[in-house]
Order: structure tokens, then C-alpha cells, then sequence
């Protein structure tokens, strides 16, 4: 994708497992589609 300069929102959800009190697991996702969508929108 060519740079515009435009700016775009992207959504990113993180969820942990915690064992112990501690951190055991981290899942991190993001929406690279939905920003895709913004970057290409006219």
C-alpha cells in the first residue's frame, strides 16, 4: 500500500491468564483488516 499519510484507528484486544497472581499466558490480537479498510477508503 503506497504511504498517503493518512491516519487510521485500529483496535487491539490483549487477554491474560493469570496463575498464581502471576501472568501465565498472553494473547495479543489486532485488526490489520479493518485498518487495511480505512487506509484504502476515497
Amino acid at each position: 500500500m503506497p504511504h498517503t499519510g493518512k491516519s487510521f484507528r485500529i483496535m487491539a484486544i490483549d487477554i491474560q491468564t493469570v496463575r498464581d497472581g502471576k501472568i501465565a499466558r498472553t494473547y495479543h490480537l489486532e485488526n490489520w483488516l479493518s485498518a487495511l479498510g480505512q487506509l484504502r477508503a476515497k
